[in-house]
């Protein structure tokens, strides 16, 4: 009877799983690639030289691309690559008070013929839906999501470092934008992908690590966080 009930459980939860990777027609009117505006920034940063040692994480490239929700001005607004600077946050910010966001990390690699490709970065934006629904902020459509990070690594490219084992990290991130102390919709939102160089993930290098593995402990289980990527 257990197992019965647990195999029900669990076909309820991929059921759901399935119906937040629809298309985005199921529902609120995606943005589109095609609308994105361009913004060069006129503060470019350095580029690092040859011999330069990448930490994971430690310097951004020189543009962002962004991309706000507002619930009463039309949902989506059009996308936008901008120059990756502070945006401001009001105290009383849903995502400060809350923890209201979500994010994902994927690669983009230079190949051997100087071609720039992602990997299956359509399952990381896959699982931000996933994330989205969780939080309550509305849904992306995938390709459209691609197509724009793929003009923002165009415009980027020049960052990827020219060491083997190397690449870009992309940064995607949900956030609300909602100034309120009380629970309620999300009316206001903002999704921003941000780029970073980077080496090996341990400042030790590319060496071998140490695993442990918890039996006692769940992390993923069903109608749970498993298959999202959000704060907390």
């Amino acid at each position: 009877m257990l197992a019965k009930n647990f195999s029900a459980r669990l076909t309820a939860q991929l059921k759901s799983v399935n119906a937040a990777c629809r298309p985005f027609s199921v529902y609120e009117k995606t943005f589109m690639a095609d609308d994105l505006i361009v913004k060069p920034s006129a503060n470019l940063k350095q580029k690092p030289g040859p011999d330069h040692t990448y930490l994971f994480g430690g310097i951004t490239t020189d543009h962002m691309l962004e991309i706000d929700y507002d619930r009463e001005n039309g949902g989506w607004q059009r996308p936008q690559i901008v120059e990756n600077k502070p945006f401001q946050l009001m105290p009383e910010n849903a995502t400060l008070n809350f923890s209201i966001e979500c994010f994902e990390g994927a690669k983009a690699y230079k190949t051997v013929d100087n071609r720039v490709m992602m990997y299956r970065v359509d399952q990381n934006f896959r699982r931000m839906n996933s994330s989205h629904t969780q939080l309550g902020i509305p849904n992306f459509d995938i390709h459209q999501m691609i197509q724009s990070v793929k003009k923002l690594i165009e415009i980027e490219k020049d960052w990827i470092p020219e060491k083997p084992m190397h690449s870009l990290y992309l940064r995607p991130t949900s956030i609300s934008m909602d100034n309120r102390l009380g629970l309620s919709k999300i009316n206001k939102s903002k999704t921003f992908v941000i780029l970073s160089p980077v080496g090996p993930y341990y400042p030790r290098g590319f060496v071998p690590v140490k695993l442990y593995c918890d039996t006692t402990t769940v992390r993923a289980w069903p109608t749970g966080f498993g298959d999202k990527k959000v704060g907390g």
